[in-house]
């Protein structure tokens, strides 16, 4: 009898397994999920261009949701990612409140959303030029690592795009920047690279509804030698006290190995700017670069 009640219990056991494997395999079931961090971005913004004006999106919009659908569209919706739009097409200058509208994939329907509206603001659209700025990504490594090449950017295009957007925002804009992965350098030969351009403030922060000339543009690149010389700085006028200043006595400049073999000391000359900091102009040879190139408080090099 106890044998014949442990068969039946492992039995059950088997059919409750195969009917839950069936379950989830077979019936799809339905199912709720909540999905966090849903990007809101605006459409139809051509629409306000064409009348002047623009809104500000200077921030990242997002809600959080929640989802009904099977199990297997869920999964999908989760690897997939979902995204959100506020339609501003017939929003005035002032302050709109805009439907927030969950982009969704077939099989699955909105249960709730964190926000159902956002406030947009909508002013005069501006266009002015900013400067380009192309560097390398520094997150693998400092510029004070020691090492005996870098990669360098030795030219570039566009120099300068046009910035165009709400008054506020474009005030904000300080220049448009572009990063360059330094692992894309190497040193037997320049190339070309395409780089992606972003318009960021004086913090370096990334800011949106911005619109660019450009969106991206190109940069010539190459890994380059370093090398530490002696730096002898002379003075244009007697305002400047260089013992004061405490100008190095060595710099590190950059260049093809067989252009900078040789050098072993360069010279500079100081003079005061405008605003009372120091200018050293460093005099290299064509195709010699200097490493030194920040802002320091006293001195701005050249």
């Amino acid at each position: 009898m106890f044998k014949s009640n442990g068969s039946l219990k492992i039995i059950s056991l088997l059919v409750a397994v195969c009917l839950w494997l069936y379950v989830i395999g077979e019936v799809d079931p339905e199912m709720r999920a909540k999905i966090s961090n849903v990007p809101v971005s605006l459409v139809n913004t051509e629409v306000l261009t064409e009348q002047g004006l623009a809104a500000i999106y200077e921030e990242k919009e997002t809600i959080n949701v929640t989802i009904s659908g099977s199990r297997s569209d869920i999964n999908d919706a989760k690897k997939n990612g979902l995204t959100a739009s506020v339609d501003v097409t017939n929003f005035d200058k002032g302050k709109n409140e805009g439907k927030i509208t969950v982009n969704l994939p077939t099989g699955i329907s909105l249960y709730n959303s964190s926000d159902n509206t956002m406030t947009v603001v909508v002013k005069e659209r501006v266009t002015e030029v900013r400067n380009v700025e192309i560097s390398f990504d520094d997150t693998n490594g400092s510029a004070e690592t020691v090492s005996e090449t870098t990669p360098w950017v030795l030219d570039y295009y566009p120099h300068e795009v046009t910035v165009s957007g709400a008054n506020s925002s474009v005030d904000k804009v300080d220049k448009v920047v572009g990063v360059i992965n330094p692992s894309r350098a190497v040193a037997d030969k320049s190339k070309w690279v395409g780089v992606d351009l972003v318009p960021v403030d004086e913090k370096g922060n990334v800011l949106l509804g911005i619109d660019l000339s450009f969106d991206s543009g190109e940069a010539k690149i190459r890994l380059l030698n370093i090398k530490m010389v002696d730096l002898t700085v002379s003075t244009v006028g007697k305002d400047i006290d260089l013992d004061e200043i405490g100008t190095p006595e060595r710099v590190r400049i950059v260049g093809e190995e067989k252009a900078i073999a040789d050098i072993d000391n360069v010279k500079g000359t100081a003079a005061l700017n405008e605003d009372g900091k120091v200018n050293i102009t460093v005099e290299l040879p064509e195709n010699v670069y200097l490493m030194i190139g920040e802002d320091d408080g006293k001195i701005i090099w050249n």
